[in-house]
């Protein structure tokens, strides 16, 4: 392969993972094999005096903050925070089944809208101090019950439970599993959602979510997109908020994370809202990455594959 800057032939620095190749390379930079292993292209104006290993750099990640931030480059993420509701699982398609299978002739589709329509509202309510804090298992309780009410169906006790115990079966979408196995090969994966630790930690259990750490609203005691959510990731692993992307399907979480420092990837999700209900979204161009799935983000972040906008 040439540099994309100045054509001259590049090879990939002895040691360095392929994570190391693939985000320099997108960006117009060149390794060279030869007595300064790491020299940038020289046309773009970046030179290095010594080999990247002897300055320390880890170089299966390039995550090195002083060094991108003086020369306007993002360095490579180390840990990867995943949205869960909806980027990971599929919350929709998992509860309108589960609702079909407990209440026979109810449209479970519509149940599932009217239930996750309070989500916001109600942690509206916890972020505003008109409601203490209170996790997400409690949250959908007390939506569930007035669900059932504008429904004018009734469940007993068991049932409730039951019902509302769904969200921590939630099935993962197609791709998640094989593209997280392979993210998780170069990064460290780890949940930032506002989902309740119990909710996450059954959850991955039950659809082998592959995990390295789960963060939660909880640990920070605060709902996302409030600021301590996202910067709470980067204390977690004692990073910097750059070195740290949140991974979801949500432009509003995105841009919240982006304003925290974060990078940012996007990844399509279509069917999140159910059959029929097309997503409409903003220019994606202002996110890290956007991606069609998590394979295509696996394709971007550790080969350097191109990223396809989703239509």
């Amino acid at each position: 392969m040439a540099c994309r800057a100045c054509q001259r032939p590049v090879g990939v620095l002895k040691g360095a993972g392929p994570g190391a190749w693939a985000w320099l390379n997108g960006r117009g930079a060149c390794l060279f094999m030869d007595d300064v292993p790491g020299g940038f292209c020289a046309a773009r104006g970046f030179t290095l005096g010594k080999s990247c290993h002897s300055m320390g750099f880890d170089l299966g990640r390039w995550g090195d903050p002083l060094f991108f931030k003086r020369h306007g480059m993002k360095p490579a993420p180390l840990i990867l925070a995943f949205d869960v509701f909806g980027t990971v699982v599929d919350w929709h398609g998992s509860i309108s089944r589960e609702v079909a299978t407990l209440i026979p002739g109810e449209d479970g589709d519509a149940f599932a809208t009217a239930w996750r329509a309070g989500y916001k509202p109600a942690m509206a309510e916890v972020r505003s101090g008109k409601l203490g804090w209170t996790k997400i298992d409690d949250l959908h309780r007390r939506i569930l019950d007035q669900v059932l009410v504008a429904r004018g169906l009734d469940l007993d006790e068991d049932q409730r439970q039951h019902l509302n115990r769904a969200w921590h079966r939630l099935t993962p979408w197609p791709d998640t599993l094989p593209g997280m196995q392979r993210l998780k090969a170069h990064f460290t994966l780890c949940t930032l959602s506002n989902g309740n630790l119990g909710l996450l930690a059954n959850m991955a259990k039950h659809a082998g979510l592959p995990w390295d750490l789960i963060l939660s609203a909880e640990v920070f005691r605060h709902y996302k997109p409030d600021p301590q959510t996202y910067l709470g990731v980067a204390e977690v692993f004692d990073v910097t908020p750059a070195q740290v992307m949140l991974v979801a399907s949500h432009e509003d979480d995105l841009d919240a994370a982006a304003d925290c420092g974060l990078q940012t990837a996007y990844v399509s999700r279509p069917m999140e809202l159910g059959p029929g209900v097309r997503i409409q979204h903003g220019d994606l161009s202002r996110f890290t990455v956007a991606a069609q799935d998590f394979n295509d983000l696996a394709d971007r972040l550790t080969n350097g594959g191109p990223t396809k906008l989703p239509a």
